[in-house]
């Protein structure tokens, strides 16, 4: 079975998907980047 399939009959995921998938994987992608910069303020 396609995950992308199963990810596609979810009606959270096929809300998400579009616009909200692209701002979820920004807010991932700066979240991962600061939790490797050093912690010093």
């Amino acid at each position: 079975m396609d995950p992308t399939e199963h990810i596609n009959r979810t009606p959270t995921f096929r809300w998400t998907r579009g616009k909200d998938i692209r701002y979820v994987a920004a807010v991932a992608s700066i979240g991962s980047f600061l939790s490797v910069l050093p912690s010093d303020d």
